[in-house]
């Protein structure tokens, strides 16, 4: 399977984790654990695919400053949303911060991984 096969296989995994995000969101309080439990797993799978993209691809190149600010913004970004979804998970009131926080997260580490991915590829 080529890197740009894989690249957007985990594209598609990112996309079907915020659409279970979506549906868990749209599920209404408590949340539904097993629409919970499947968005967790699909994110997790998502995260350690794309790391294994990203170790495999850092093999061949020389990682400049650029390159690792963006692969440190994805870490953070990714901490971010576990720990922003575990704390929707405890059945307490959202903090409208939070919420904010794992809204905006999503877009900020698509565009940091695929700038990073693309810098990779080419």
């Amino acid at each position: 399977m080529s890197v740009v096969q894989k690249a957007i296989g985990i594209g598609l995994l990112y996309l079907l984790t915020i659409g279970t995000g979506i549906w868990v969101s749209n599920s209404g309080q408590p949340l539904n654990i097993l629409i919970f439990t499947i968005h967790k797993l699909i994110a997790l799978a998502t995260v350690v695919l794309t790391i294994i993209l990203f170790r495999g691809l850092l093999k061949n190149v020389q990682t400049g400053a650029l390159l690792l600010g963006l692969m440190i913004a994805s870490a953070v970004l990714v901490i971010a949303l576990f720990v922003t979804g575990a704390m929707f998970s405890t059945g307490k009131p959202v903090n409208d911060l939070l919420l904010t926080v794992h809204r905006v997260a999503p877009v900020l580490l698509a565009v940091s991984t695929g700038v990073g991915v693309y810098l990779l590829i080419k």
